[in-house]
């Protein structure tokens, strides 16, 4: 053992003793100079000499954890106004926006705040996370864009809160870690200046968001999502489906940017460049790809923690150091835990470190397994081509899970029983993929279509990748939920796979005589020729929308947001037999309008027909701006009904931005949809249109926000003949839907765009009254509800 690892395993126990007995920081420091003074006195004695520099390294371990935490009642330190009642704050968004489907979470460096009683601002320092609605009016007005980005300089009005503690989980302990003690939810926020952060930071920060504007409009979703996250590092747009799918197969790190997904790259690099340099600059290369790529992805906190762990620790250990490879895991897990202590608790850090172990102490050892006994086969040259090969493909990911396995099942509670056979055949395609897909990033940087060609090049691969991931992800028992693990039981397994490593690396005569050879036997990997049957399927599975021909299909998608004060606002998707398509209305969040449209139309489908906005408020088009960049419609019909929200705003000037030809809602009699099939505004009220969709004998009524006193003109007009199907206004809220209204339109089926778990309990009992004895579809409980028909009959398909 040498004594960097000494000292990183003295280091490392000290800072989590430290944080369970709450001593002065004196207190250590004054442990770790006794140890100091009784190693000079004592350094003759070896085998004391090596307990006293663990002591010491324990000592000031605990030491710094102390010296981390804050002072809460420093009057400059922004978390020491925590339940100060509501605060003026003003300061800049220090990192980027976190996107939700309604809301964006901001992380503010702290400027100056006024409590409640202050006569002036005080000067303070510190970081807030800072909840508020997505689209902000204030900067729409003055910069003509109203989203958020890194450098904003904002004033917010709003109590700070000290983070919760829930039950299994501290939120505390969680944003503490990236130095957050302080929160302020549903803000009121005044857009000040932009650009007034880092300028180096400012440009890194321009240009990921290009980069990702360009995937977006090169790949269709989840494509678009799943790149996003393997080639920038932005995992904001994956579908929660699809993010389950990937854990439940244990190929997380895929997407993830992380250590482990960082040193399987280098790790690639290194093997390329090797056959053609000197392992000198062949390591100054892999180490400049490393830096390249974590600049490209925002060179984020978790990045650069990532590529300075894994990127030297696997450097060093894939040239043969296995030791220099510990020294150099080690100094990387003191130098960030010496930066911020309490990175020791954050399960991405936990993750890495893990990971590059495994590959540092088995990465080496299963690739040696493996060419022994194919070497029993065929010719030494072929057995260490086919090893090589293996462990690029495969092996890295076995030893890396070998170490993570633990720390997945304490914290993810699930054990994935498909893990090795799902990485066995995903893993092979993933070199292909980050080479197409990078080359078309590059590419469409420099000119759209041109990376879209390269775009079509990646394709299959993603496809592959998602298609095998949920495949096996829906095998029964693909992964076992387990209950609370007991951390014991997590070093118990540490402490038996290290001895276990400890004993294989003695020499044979040396080992116990019970140890017997026939372990060694069951070592080799020779399961892989078996499981290689796996990637015969590979271009076998893909599944894609099948074409309903003759029918006409009626998609409400599941957009409600459960952070809307409704739940609610709707999105439907009509596609007419004769391939007209028109979008009614978008939700609230743009990833799940995007992800709801990307299911329902075919793969590489980005123009519809017409976009009709029938209201204003933002539950209904708060997701159109920024899906206009991936969706194009050849005209938008428009409501009359407008809105001074800063979303409504936003859509208007992207409309006029993109060209996009604008109608006025109360000027179009219908749009034809071909066969007879047509689309048609009954009426516009105040708070906008009503619609109704028509052929053959179906019919469909849309009115997304009609409340009741338009319901009752309406029927005094004689607007509301019989329907079958009728979609309810405001997610069911009470202010809508009356019994005069259900009894004028005598609907077969009633479909509800509503968010799980909404705040406002939409949709109201009453409402659910009127509708008993009629079959009634909501999305929170069915997820996406289509309904075709004919023209004579009629059927309704349900996503869950």
């Amino acid at each position: 053992m040498t004594t960097l690892v000494l000292l990183c395993l003295g280091w490392i126990p000290g800072l989590w003793v430290a944080s369970q007995l709450n001593l002065p920081v004196w207190v250590w420091l004054l442990f770790s100079v006794l140890a100091a003074a009784s190693l000079v006195l004592l350094r003759d004695k070896v085998r004391l000499r090596l307990v006293l520099v663990w002591a010491v390294a324990f000592g000031l371990g605990a030491a710094r954890y102390e010296s981390a935490l804050p002072s809460l009642s420093d009057p400059h330190f922004i978390a020491s106004y925590n339940e100060a009642g509501g605060v003026i704050l003003d300061g800049v968004v220090t990192d980027e926006p976190d996107q939700g489907e309604a809301d964006v979470s901001l992380r503010i460096e702290a400027a100056s705040v006024l409590p409640p009683g202050a006569a002036a601002p005080i000067a303070v320092h510190g970081l807030v996370l800072v909840t508020t609605p997505g689209y902000s009016a204030s900067r729409l007005a003055a910069t003509g864009d109203s989203r958020f980005h890194y450098g904003d300089r904002l004033r917010i009005f709003g109590p700070l809160q000290t983070p919760p503690v829930f039950e299994g989980f501290s939120y505390r302990d969680y944003l503490a870690r990236a130095d957050v003690y302080a929160t302020i939810r549903q803000a009121s926020i005044t857009f000040v200046a932009a650009r007034s952060g880092n300028p180096a930071w400012q440009v890194l920060y321009d240009f990921k968001a290009y980069a990702l504007s360009v995937l977006a409009r090169l790949f269709p979703e989840p494509h678009a999502a799943l790149l996003s996250a393997m080639l920038l590092g932005d995992a904001s747009g994956l579908p929660l489906d699809l993010r389950a799918a990937f854990a439940a197969t244990n190929t997380s790190h895929i997407y993830a940017i992380t250590g482990f997904n960082i040193a399987i790259l280098v790790g690639l690099f290194m093997a390329l460049t090797k056959p053609l340099l000197n392992p000198r600059r062949s390591v100054v290369l892999a180490i400049i790809a490393v830096v390249f790529y974590t600049i490209l992805v925002g060179a984020g906190a978790s990045v650069v923690r990532a590529a300075i762990m894994s990127s030297l620790a696997l450097i060093a250990g894939r040239l043969g150091r296995r030791v220099h490879g510990l020294n150099t895991l080690a100094a990387a897990a003191l130098l960030m835990t010496l930066q911020n202590p309490l990175v020791l608790w954050d399960v991405r850090f936990q993750l890495t470190a893990a990971a590059t172990l495994g590959l540092i102490l088995y990465g080496e050892r299963f690739q040696a397994r493996v060419e022994t006994f194919v070497a029993r086969f065929t010719t030494p040259g072929r057995a260490r081509t086919v090893a090589a090969t293996a462990g690029k493909l495969f092996l890295l990911t076995c030893a890396a899970q070998i170490t993570t396995l633990p720390l997945l099942v304490l914290y993810f509670r699930q054990f994935s029983v498909v893990a090795l056979l799902a990485n066995f055949v995903v893993l092979p395609a993933q070199p292909a993929l980050e080479i197409a897909a990078g080359l078309a990033l590059i590419l469409g940087l420099v000119w759209l279509p041109l990376g879209q060609v390269a775009a079509w090049l990646a394709l299959p691969f993603s496809a592959y990748t998602i298609s095998f991931v949920q495949y096996f992800a829906r095998l029964p028992n693909a992964a076992l939920a387990l209950g609370e693990t007991a951390p014991a039981l997590v070093a118990i397994y540490y402490g038996v796979l290290f001895g276990l490593t400890w004993m294989l690396s003695r020499p044979a005569d040396q080992r116990p005589a019970w140890w017997g050879r026939f372990v060694l036997r069951q070592l080799p990997l020779g399961g892989l020729l078996a499981l290689g049957a796996g990637a015969l399927l590979a271009w076998s599975w893909y599944f894609s929308l099948p074409a309903a021909p003759g029918r006409l299909r009626v998609t409400v998608l599941d957009v409600g947001s459960p952070t809307n004060t409704t739940g609610g606002g709707d999105a439907v998707l009509i596609q007419s037999p004769f391939g007209a398509t028109v979008l009614v209305d978008g939700g609230p969040g743009s990833l799940t309008l995007a992800r709801g449209l990307a299911a329902q139309l075919p793969l590489f489908k980005t123009d519809l027909d017409a976009l009709v906005i029938a209201a204003p408020g933002a539950e209904f088009l708060g997701a159109l701006p920024d899906v206009l960049d991936r969706y194009h419609p050849r005209q938008a019909v428009i409501t009359r009904a407008t809105s001074l929200a800063a979303a409504y705003q936003t859509l208007r000037q992207k409309l006029i931005d993109t060209g996009i030809a604008t109608v006025d809602a109360g000027t179009l009699p219908s749009l034809d949809l071909g066969g007879g099939a047509k689309l048609s505004v009954l009426a516009e009220t105040p708070t906008g249109s009503v619609l109704r969709l028509e052929w053959g004998r179906f019919s469909f009524v849309m009115a997304p926000a009609l409340d009741t006193a338009g319901e009752s003109v309406l029927i005094n007009d004689g607007l509301a003949p019989p329907t079958t199907a009728l979609l309810v206004a405001a997610s069911g809220a009470g202010t809508s839907t009356s019994d005069a209204w259900i009894q004028a339109l005598n609907p077969r089926v009633v479909l509800i765009s509503v968010g799980a778990g909404n705040p406002s309990g939409n949709p109201a009992v009453g409402v659910l009254g009127r509708l008993v004895g009629r079959d009634v579809l909501r999305t929170d409980q069915h997820g996406a509800i289509t309904v075709e028909t004919d023209g004579t009959q009629m059927w309704v398909e349900v996503q869950r």
